[in-house]
C-alpha cells in the first residue's frame, strides 16, 4: 500500500522558477508576506488546503505535485514553470484585452465629443443664420422708412413752394389793384372820391337855406 506525505519543499521551488513577483502572488492568494515565506520554508507548516487549491487554479498547477508518493525525492516537475509561464501570458493577453477594451471605450468616448461638437457648431451656425436674416428684415424696414420719410419732405417742400406762390400772387394782385387806383386819380364829381377813394365835397354846390326858418 501506497503511502502519501506533504511534499513541503515544492512551494518554495515552484515559486524560484516560476518567476512571478511575491508581492503579485501575496494579491493573487490574499496573505501576507509572512504567511507565504512560513509555507515555503517551514516544513512543519503545510500550505493550507484551500490555498492550495487557488494556486493550483490560478497557476494551472496539479495537484498531485504537493504530495509525495512513498518515498520518492521532493522534487519540482519541470511543466510547471511553463505553466507559470503560460499563466503569464495570459495575463498579458488579458491586459492586452484591457488596453483593447479601454482604447474602444475612449474612441467611443472622441466619438461622442465630436458629435457634441459638431451638433453645437450647428446650432450655432442656424443662430448666425437668424441673426442675418433679422439684421436684413432690419435694413429693408429701415430703408423703407428712410424712403418714406425722403416722399414725405419732399412732399412737404412742394406744399411749402405753392403756398409761396400762393402768396406772391396775392401780392401781385394787391399791387396791381393799388396801382389801377392810383392811375384813375381823383374825380370832380358831386359826392366824388379822390384819388385815394375818399370823398371830397370842395366843388360840389352847397344846398340852399331858407333865411326865415334861422
Amino acid at each position: 500500500m501506497k503511502k502519501y506525505s506533504y511534499n513541503a519543499d515544492f512551494f518554495g521551488q515552484w515559486f524560484e522558477k516560476s518567476g512571478i513577483k511575491l508581492t503579485q502572488l501575496m494579491k493573487d492568494l490574499g496573505v501576507n508576506n509572512v504567511s507565504l515565506k512560513r509555507w515555503m520554508k517551514d516544513k512543519s507548516n503545510p500550505l493550507p488546503v484551500e490555498k492550495m487549491v487557488l494556486l493550483c487554479n490560478l497557476y494551472d498547477i496539479d495537484l498531485s505535485e504537493f504530495f509525495l508518493d512513498g518515498d520518492s525525492p521532493a522534487t519540482v516537475v519541470p511543466k510547471t514553470a511553463h505553466r507559470a509561464s503560460v499563466r503569464g501570458d495570459e495575463r498579458l493577453q488579458s491586459e492586452a484585452t484591457k488596453n483593447e477594451k479601454n482604447e474602444k471605450e475612449n474612441t467611443s468616448q472622441m466619438e461622442i465629443l465630436q458629435m457634441k461638437i459638431d451638433h453645437m457648431q450647428e446650432i450655432q451656425r442656424i443662430k448666425d443664420e437668424q441673426l442675418k436674416k433679422e439684421e436684413q428684415i432690419r435694413n429693408e424696414h429701415q430703408k423703407r422708412e428712410d424712403d418714406m420719410r425722403r416722399q414725405y419732405e419732399e412732399r412737404i417742400s412742394q406744399y411749402e413752394a405753392r403756398i409761396d406762390e400762393y402768396k406772391e400772387m396775392v401780392r401781385d394782385g394787391m399791387q396791381t389793384t393799388r396801382l389801377a387806383l392810383t392811375q384813375g386819380g381823383r374825380q370832380s364829381s358831386l359826392g366824388g372820391y379822390g384819388t385815394e377813394g375818399v370823398a371830397d365835397y370842395g366843388e360840389a354846390p352847397r344846398p340852399h337855406v331858407n333865411p326865415k326858418k334861422r
